[in-house]
């Protein structure tokens, strides 16, 4: 997997394909705790490749603050204040 012309140490498509699936009809309740486990295995994730590319990107100070951004959704909580809920609209 490549990402801004970088590559990664690891490709998820295969392990994301999975947790989509188990994503998949949440609100039964059979499927409930799948589909939590799987949104954990998602942020994790994410968050192992947001370390990377600011690894990748240290001496690139273009992205700081897009991945200061993807950092304080990933850090966010249940109960946080000023949560941000849109990635592509954040001052929603």
């Amino acid at each position: 997997m490549k990402t801004l012309g970088l590559p990664l140490r690891q490709s998820y498509t295969f392990v994301l394909k999975r947790i989509y699936r188990d994503q998949r009809f949440r609100n039964h309740p059979k499927n409930r705790a799948k589909a939590l486990k799987a949104d954990r295995q998602l942020r994790t994730i994410a968050g192992r490749i947001a370390r990377e590319l600011k690894r990748n990107l240290a001496g690139n100070h273009d992205y700081d603050s897009l991945l200061g951004f993807f950092e304080r959704v990933l850090s966010q909580k249940r109960y946080s204040q000023e949560k941000i809920y849109s990635l592509h609209e954040p001052e929603v």
